[in-house]
Order: structure tokens, then sequence, then C-alpha cells
């Protein structure tokens, strides 16, 4: 808009001081809108019972009361003046803006809101004004009889609520509520009128007796208490001066039909009480005080005439006076309506105006004769609408309605659901009228996301009216439709060959960077390069609308190579990438085994030391108490050798104890094993061992390992004591069990294997022997320690192998047998060569056995033996 000066800027100092609702800043709930509505309309319906304070009197005639129900006021209330200023001030702006007298753009942010800011001061004042105008009158009694002080007083009240529905209004507008406050405050208004009107309890004697008010108790009432059924029901159907079921239902039937209104009339019944002795007062109208309700009603004049009938019967005893009632009212209506289109926004240029911003056409005629065009069409659709509600109007008047026919269209506005907005509703009524269309932005047809324009050449227009050129016509735009399509088809696809083409050089960068190759690099760079320019390219050939004129099929057949070709190579990409990641795994996978190997073999060789060294006991892995367990003769094995270690240590020991005592060792070996010959000095402790492993095993094949009193036990014995024994030492066991089984195998063997000589030899005493054969204490000295160790892991190897469940059996081998392999080792490995050597025939005799074999069930295990080669003095 111009800088110039505007009526609209004399608003601007007053908006700070106005009262003002802001605006939601969030999409309010359902539940909080129908709260606020519920609010408003509760102060609304109080205000209009709160009676004015210092009024004198508000009995006599209402010189309002044909107005009360249109502008939702309650005589003697604070809710005096209703919605009389903000509907006023409404209309009087609407007018101002529509006949241009002062100047308004919408589609500015500060016209608006000076605009609304301009109808609020406008209806304030209105307020003031008709509350001074109101106390003025003498309509609550005169000034004089009121005083100054309550004169003041009632105008502030009144202003007062007029502020009150101002802000309930645009607390409502501004999206806090359902609808429009001043509908709203209407369609209350009316329902409560209808309702007291249909069941009011107040009962009035109108010369036949008392009657109810309310038409539906009257209707009970009068069932009841007369005995003449059919003129107690004609009587509540039709009974003059108060309401009827008649008025009722006919406000049922209206409610039903009507959808919309429109109307508003104004009476000045005012006139007549102050000049009615005037002729032009007569003219205008006679009025008379009703007997029901004490209000003047019109008896003739002008505003007799342009006042309703108010039943069938009065229209049937004076129709000139319902003709010209008809006549006017469809004429008034008529005429508003195409007045109110003109100065409301609504007219034919400013919807062509409307139609133009929304880029909306009229086939068959161009831009400058759309206006002309409107002409025809929006005034008289107007004047029908407006027709069309003075009869509905009407017919309600005529029938009787509750309310009057113009308050029950104002409340069916108010109470139908909000429909869009009217610049919407015009645009989509004119569309199917005249069958508006928008410019067409794309000429094909297509399922696709996006439209391709294609630029056409103008034709000639066609006569429709010859057959032929309208098929001709008709099969031209098919095939055209046709063509687009395929240049559609042919334009996507060498878009996404493009892409394509673009994801293959885009994988070979990223393949030349690891392992990063400089040339590589560069060449799929400027390949990245190139696709982005050609894909650039293709862009601003779309915004140009300048498409590839070579045929569609060879784009497309061109197009569908070029996305196999990459696709062919990012397949090999994907190849190369996957081969050079299975290298890496298979190398990957060779390092691992490596060190898997690596590390097995440092277990076994610390494991193999820990057994040495006694610090690792093979008895830790056999859990013969676990139900999954399964007996392995592998398992026997271990412990058998973990055995013979032991035996081994304290043959060791026994020597070196015999050396401290003078011993003559050859001697004793002789008197062990008779007549052996040995091939080295160091072999005679094979005789030793042989004798100690001959005493230890004796008996072994028996479950009571020849104790006496230990017949009859079962396997689980055996796995108790083996899984009992095995971790514990066997000196503290034998000191808390003396007289446990293992205690007496201990003092058994010792018994048999320490002679009371040897004993004597190596300790100078016979002491030890004493304690033990005591039968409840034991020795603590390092040769008995070790002594008891070996018997602990003779008993567990004999629990061991009884717990199988299995026959147990051992066997030694005889003096000068054959060596066999599958039964006997050899203890030394010497004899192998030196047999060899002597030049026999290479087989080998049996000197003595060291240690015996075992067999448990079928499974055997070998003998350990001092072998010599054949030919060979034995005794040499």
């Amino acid at each position: 808009m111009g800088g110039g000066f505007r009526v609209l800027h004399l608003v601007r100092p007053f908006l700070s001081f106005l009262p003002e609702v802001q605006s939601a800043d969030r999409k309010i709930p359902f539940r909080e809108k129908v709260i606020y509505t519920v609010i408003s309309l509760f102060i609304f319906l109080v205000c209009s019972q709160l009676p004015l304070y210092g009024i004198h009197s508000t009995t006599g005639a209402d010189p309002f009361y044909w107005m009360r129900v249109i502008l939702a006021s309650n005589r003697g209330t604070v809710m005096e003046l209703g919605i009389t200023p903000i509907v006023t001030s409404g209309l009087v702006m609407q007018l101002l803006a529509g006949s241009k007298i002062i100047e308004v753009d919408n589609s500015v942010r500060e016209d608006r809101a000076l605009l609304n800011g301009a109808q609020k001061l406008l209806g304030i004042l209105i307020a003031v004004g008709e509350a001074v105008a109101y106390v003025l009158s003498g309509m609550y009694g005169s000034v004089g009889q009121l005083g100054v002080g309550n004169a003041i007083l009632i105008i502030i009240q009144l202003c007062f609520a007029g502020i009150i529905v101002i802000c309930l209004d645009e607390l409502l507008q501004k999206g806090y509520g359902l609808g429009s406050g001043i509908s709203l405050f209407i369609a209350t208004n009316i329902c409560e009128n209808i309702i007291w009107k249909a069941f009011s309890p107040t009962t009035i004697n109108s010369g036949r007796g008392a009657e109810f008010e309310g038409a539906v108790i009257a209707l009970f009432h009068l069932l009841i208490t007369r005995t003449d059924k059919v003129r107690a029901l004609r009587e509540a159907f039709y009974r003059q001066n108060l309401p009827n079921v008649t008025n009722l239902l006919a406000t049922v039937l209206i409610f039903l039909i009507v959808i919309y209104f429109q109307g508003f009339r104004v009476v000045l019944p005012l006139l007549h009480r102050k000049y009615s002795g005037n002729f032009l007062v007569n003219l205008l109208g006679k009025w008379k005080e009703s007997e029901y309700s004490g209000q003047s009603i019109p008896v003739g004049g002008l505003a007799y005439y342009v006042t309703a009938p108010s039943s069938l019967a009065d229209m049937a005893a004076n129709p000139f006076h319902a003709l010209f009632y008809l006549v006017f009212m469809l004429s008034a209506c008529a005429l508003f309506s195409k007045t109110w289109i003109e100065v409301s926004g609504s007219s034919a240029k400013d919807v062509a105006k409307q139609l133009k911003e929304q880029q909306m056409v009229m086939p068959g005629h161009r831009d400058s004769n759309l206006q002309k065009e409107l002409n025809r069409y929006i005034p008289t659709a107007a004047a029908f609408g407006g027709m069309c509600i003075g009869a509905l109007t009407v017919l309600a008047d005529f029938m009787g309605a509750i309310g009057s026919g113009t308050g029950i269209l104002l409340a069916m506005d108010s109470l139908k659901p909000n429909s869009a907005p009217t610049k919407n509703k015009l645009s989509k009524t004119l569309h199917k009228v005249i069958h508006l269309t928008a410019p067409p932005k794309c000429r094909c047809r297509t399922t696709n996301a996006f439209c391709l324009p294609i630029p056409q050449e103008h034709k000639p227009k066609i006569d429709p009216t010859h057959n032929s050129q309208s098929f001709n016509n008709s099969h031209n735009n098919e095939s055209t439709m046709s063509r687009n399509r395929a240049a559609m088809e042919a334009f996507i696809a060498k878009l996404f060959a493009i892409v394509s083409a673009f994801k293959a050089a885009y994988a070979e960068l990223q393949m030349a960077q690891f392992p990063y190759d400089s040339e590589a690099v560069h060449s799929a760079d400027e390949a990245v390069v190139v696709e982005l320019k050609t894909l650039s390219e293709l862009k601003q050939s779309f915004l140009r609308k300048q498409i590839d004129s070579s045929p569609p099929h060879v784009t497309m057949l061109l197009a569908e190579i070029q996305e196999q070709q990459s696709l062919m190579k990012m397949y090999d990409f994907t190849m190369k990438k996957l081969q050079s990641e299975l290298e890496t795994k298979v190398n990957s996978i060779c390092a691992l085994e490596e060190a898997l190997n690596e590390v097995i073999s440092n277990n076994n060789a610390i494991e193999k030391r820990l057994r040495l060294s006694g610090q690792f006991s093979v008895l830790d892995g056999i859990k013969l108490c676990e139900t999954n367990w399964n007996p392995n003769p592998n398992c026997f094995n271990m412990v058998l050798q973990y055995c013979l270690r032991c035996v081994r240590s304290f043959v060791k020991l026994m020597l070196r104890e015999m050396e401290s005592a003078n011993w003559d060792l050859e001697a004793a070996a002789n008197a062990i094993v008779p007549e052996a010959v040995f091939s080295k000095a160091n072999h005679r402790c094979f005789a030793f061992e042989s004798f100690v492993c001959r005493e230890m095993f004796d008996g072994f094949h028996s479950h009571n390992f020849s104790l006496p009193n230990d017949q009859s036990i079962r396997r689980f014995v055996f796995v108790d004591r083996f899984e009992k024994l095995k971790a514990v030492n066997p000196i503290r066991y034998l000191k808390n069990n003396p007289n446990s089984a293992f205690g007496k195998f201990t003092r058994s063997k010792y018994l048999r294997l320490v002679h009371p000589k040897m004993e004597t030899s190596f300790s100078g005493n016979l002491r030890q022997r004493k304690l033990i054969n005591s039968g409840d204490q034991y020795p603590e000295s390092s040769f008995f320690a070790a002594f008891a160790e070996m018997a602990k892991r003779v008993w567990l190897l004999h629990c061991l192998a009884f717990s199988f469940d299995q026959e147990v059996n051992i066997f030694q081998v005889g003096k000068n047998c054959r060596f066999s392999e599958m039964y006997m080792e050899s203890v030394t490995d010497e004899v192998f060569a030196s047999a060899e050597e002597d030049g026999g025939d290479g087989s080998l005799r049996v000197v003595f056995t060291v240690v015996p074999g075992f067999k448990i069930g079928k499974t055997l295990f070998q003998s350990q033996v001092y072998l010599f080669p054949v030919g060979t003095p034995v005794n040499g």
C-alpha cells in the first residue's frame, strides 16, 4: 500500500489500550476447546440472568422484544445490549471496506490488525452510545427517578458487559473454542427460548382456566385433566396466544430443513408510543398491547405488513397481508444478497482477481473475458440463494415456529459444522458450475514422481460438431500422450544409467584408495567428475525443457547398455575387493594356526616339566563321581605312569640310604635277581625297582588287594575311595584314619617291603616299625613320607582299575622268555643296538620283569622288562 494518509492509521494510538486475546501459539486439543466454549457460554448465561443494579422498573411493553432473539439480549439484565455492539461494528466496517471508503489490504498483516482494532474500538463506542441512549430514553425509568449515580452505574455495567462479549467472541475466534462467539450466543439464546416455551411450568389464566405455558407440558396436562381427549388434543395443537404443539413441530421441521440462514429485520415501535397521534407515525405502524405477553404488536401500517402473520389462521383471514409479507421478504433477501456480494469482496470482479491469483482459467475464454463470464453466474446465484433463505424464513413464520424463522436460521448456522474458507468454497463451486481448470504444467500422464514438460505446437481449433474431426482430434491427443510417455521413460532410463555410471566410478575411486595407487586414484577421480558433469547437463536440459531428439527406443536401448556396463564394473570391483579380503583372511588364518601350534607346543613342554617336578597331578583331570564321565584306558595308563614315577623316586631314595649305610649294592641286586648280568653298573637300580614293584603290586588283581576281611566291594566303593584320597596328603590322611583300608594297606606293604635289618641300618633302630605296628600312629620321617606317597598312588591305581567294573589281571614275564613287543617294553634302549653289534640273530631274552603288566577287560598294558641279547651268558 502507499505511504500516504489512511483512515485506519487513526486507530494506531488506541491499539495499546484495547483489550486483546493473544492468538494460540499451539494447536488447541479438542477437549480444551470444549472447556473454553463451555466457560464462555456459562459467563454469557450468567450475565443474561444477572439483573442490572440501580434500575427503577422493567415492567411494561418491551420495544425491542422482536429483536431479542437475533441480538441474544435479555431485558433488564447485564446482557441488555447482547451482541448488538459487535454485530453492528462488524457490519459497518465490512460495508466501509467493501465500498472502498476505507482502504484495506487483507494480504498485509498490519492492515488486518488495524481493521480488527477499528472494529473493536467501534464496538466499544457503540456499546457506550447505546447504554447512554437506553438510560436517557427512560428504558429503566426517568433519570430523575434513577438519580445521576445510578444512571452512570447502569451505563458502566452495560459498557463492561459489551466489552466482555467482545473478548469472549475474540477468544473463541482465535482458536480457543468451537465456532464463533456471536453465533454461539445467538444459538444459546434461541435454544433457551425454544426449551422454555416447550417445557415451561409457568401457569397462565387465559379465561379457560389455568394453563401451562410450555407446549409439551400443556399437552400432557390437557390429556390428563380433560375428559374429551379429541378436544384436548385440538386445543393443545391449535391454542391461541400460547405456545402449542403445532408451533413446536414446525420448529423441528424448520431445523431439519434449514442448513444456512440470512436475514435481518428491525422494527421501531418506540415512535408510536410517543407520537401515536401523528399521521406519519400511524402510516409506519399502529401498535397495541398483547393480552398474553404484554408486548406491543403491530396491528396496522407498514410495520403490520412487514411482520409475519402469527398463524395459518391469521394468514387465511388476511391473505393480502401474507402475500405482501412474502413478496417483501423474498425481494428484500434477494436485493440484500446482491448488495452484500458487492460490498463483501465476493463480486464477479473480486472473484476473477482471486481466480487469477490461483492461476485458474476458464476453457475457451481469455482472461479479459473472465469477469464478464462470471457476471452471468454470481449475481444470479446470490439473488437465488437470498430468495431461498427468505422463503425458509417465511415458511417458519407462517407455521408459527418457536423463536421466529430468522432466529432458527441463525441458530442452525451456529450449530452446523464449520466448512472450508469462503474463498476455497467459492472456487470449488465455480469450478463445478463453469468448469474452471488450472493451466496445464504437464502434458503427460504418468505415475512417476515428477513430470517432464514437453513443448507442444499450437494447433488450430477444430469444430466439435463434425464427428470425423472430433475422432481425429481424440486420436491425435492419444498419439501425443503416447509419445510424451515414451519420451519420459527414455529420459528416466538415461537418468538411471548416468547414476549407475557414477556409482561405478565412485566404487573404482574407493578401490584405488586401499592400497593407495596414485595413478588409479587420478583416473577414477576424473571418471567421477565426468559423470557429475553429465548429470548436471541432464539437469539443465530438463530445466530448459530440452530433451534428447533421438528416438525414445534408441535412447532407452543405449541407456540400458550403459547401465549394464556400469553394473559389470561394479561386480568386477566387488569381486576384486572380496578376493583381497579373502587373501587377507587366509593369511590371518595361517598366522593364527602357527601361533596356535606354538602355544600348544609350549603348553606341552610346560606340562611335561610340571609332571616331572611333581607340581602337576594327572589326578586333577579324573573325576569318577561325575555322571557323564566315561572310563577310558588312557586314564589308567596316565595314572600308572604317575605311579611309576613315584616308585622310581622311592627306589632312588632307598639306594641313597643303602649307600649311606655302606650296603653292598651288587650283592643286594644279586639277592633280588639271582644270576643276573647287567650291561652297566647303574642298571642295578632296575633290580631294586623290580623288588619294590613286585611287593607293592602283589595282590593287585583282587578286590581287597590281599587285605583280610575286605570282600565283596562294589564299584561305587572304589570310586568313593579314589575321590577321597586323590587330593589329600597321605600322612595326614593316615593320622586321621589309621584303621582305614588305605591305612591297613600301607601298614601291610611297609612291613613286607622294609626288612627290620634294612630299617635298623637306615635309622639305627626299629622305632618306625613299632609305630606302624601299633596301628594308630605313623612316623614323620622323609623315608616314610616317600613310601606313603608311593603307597597312595598304587592304591589309587588299584581303585581306578576296579572302578571300570571290568576284570583286572596282572602278569609277570618269566626269565629267558623271548621278547614280544605286544606284551613287553624294554626299560633300556641300548640293548637293541648291542644285540646287532654282537652278530646275533637279533632276538632278545628277558632277564627279569621290572614292572608287571596289566590287563583290564580286553585292554592290555605292557610290562617293563630288562633284556639281554641271546647268546650272552646270563650268569657270566
